[in-house]
């Protein structure tokens, strides 16, 4: 066995965030409203380094293996730093329109911002907003106390390639959206 392209990643995160929300409960003409609101806040900063475009190779008996040592003639450096600082708005809300069936409806606000650094060519750098709205709503039916039904459809969006990796390139690109739709029982 000849392995050749030794590639070294590193990759250094540190994440500080909190998250609140309050419960509110109302009843109302035989019905049961329990409310949630709240808000997220993190910020993630990320560190990138490895030895891109690697190189090296050597030679590996299958039949008296000698696992070595990790030999690259190209050396490990820095690539990129992103900082993701994100703050985000949600509510709920769990109506009971009878013991058995409930009707739930969210909305989530996400305001993420990153500033991603390339060390190795500063025309990559980039600063972006990822502003996105997503919700969800759907129907539970409990006929007794083993047995539920639900359906449900929801939303979502993401950026391409991932907040804290994406690329200029991929930063460029509209936030992708998604739905789903789900039912089932338990």
């Amino acid at each position: 066995m000849d392995p050749s392209d030794y590639l070294k990643l590193w990759h250094d995160h540190l994440q500080i965030g909190d998250s609140m929300d309050s419960v509110f409960k109302r009843y109302e003409l035989r019905l049961t409203s329990e409310f949630v609101a709240g808000c997220d806040v993190n910020s993630l900063d990320s560190n990138h380094a490895n030895n891109s475009p690697s190189g090296g190779s050597s030679s590996v008996n299958p039949y008296h293996f000698n696992p070595g040592l990790f030999s690259s003639p190209d050396p490990t450096t820095p690539g990129f730093s992103s900082v993701t600082n994100q703050y985000a708005f949600f509510a709920e809300n769990r109506l009971s329109v009878t013991e058995q069936l409930s009707l739930i409806s969210g909305i989530r606000q996400d305001q993420p911002t990153v500033e991603r650094t390339d060390f190795r060519n500063s025309a990559n750098s980039y600063t972006r907003d990822y502003s996105s709205t997503s919700w969800r709503a759907g129907a539970v039916f409990t006929p007794n106390k083993g047995l539920a039904f639900y359906g449900r459809y929801s939303t979502a969006a993401d950026p391409v390639g991932g907040r804290t990796t994406a690329t200029q390139g991929n930063a460029a690109v509209e936030v992708a959206s998604g739905k789903q739709e789900e039912d089932g029982s338990k």
